[in-house]
């Protein structure tokens, strides 16, 4: 309410993505990645075997393929994959690890 007594309100929504809607979009972004098909392939199983694990609530095994994903995005960096689209992939990897509460 304002000093002339008028009034108004609103509401909005709020979607926080949990870790394997946030590992679908990763997936995504690789899957869309201008790269050779065999290193794509190799983030995507990567990906996908994370998706796998936290379906069956199996945190340990998808912490260690999103480890595994991150060391293959690290060893493609500037060679198969540009900086930036790295430091996008890592960082979004990253994150999905934090959210699962995988240790360092």
């Amino acid at each position: 309410m304002d000093a002339s007594a008028n009034q108004a309100s609103c509401s909005f929504n709020v979607h926080v993505k949990g870790a394997a809607e946030q590992t679908e979009d990763l997936y995504m972004a690789v899957n869309s990645l201008n790269t050779k098909q065999g290193i794509k392939n190799t983030l995507l199983m990567q990906l996908a075997n994370t998706l796998a694990s936290l379906e069956k609530n199996n945190l340990t095994a998808a912490c260690g393929s999103l480890n595994s994903f991150i060391n293959s995005v690290y060893a493609q960096r500037n060679k198969s994959i540009s900086s930036s689209d790295a430091d996008y992939l890592i960082a979004a990897a990253t994150q999905i690890r934090a959210v699962i509460g995988c240790t360092p």
